[in-house]
């Protein structure tokens, strides 16, 4: 709890977007052993794109603004 207040007075400026998205998405794959295959069906983006945006290589910013809030849904719909 200590430090979900510490993040909410100071701020979430150290945390890059990309990067949070990144981590969520491998949380998915990881954790609820989703395969980049599917959930690229689920985002409705291709699976090479998913790929290449895990690796932190440049994709198209509408397809990374899909995966962003794509994979931040579904964590969030699949987190306890």
């Amino acid at each position: 709890m200590e430090n979900k207040i510490t993040m909410l007075n100071f701020g979430f400026e150290s945390f890059d977007a990309k990067e949070r998205a990144i981590i969520l998405l491998n949380d998915l794959i990881t954790n609820y052993m989703l395969s980049t295959g599917s959930l690229s069906k689920v985002i409705n983006v291709e699976e090479h794109e998913l790929i290449n945006f895990r690796q932190h290589q440049l994709t198209d910013r509408n397809i990374e603004l899909k995966i962003c809030v794509n994979v931040i849904m579904l964590h969030f719909v699949l987190h306890d």
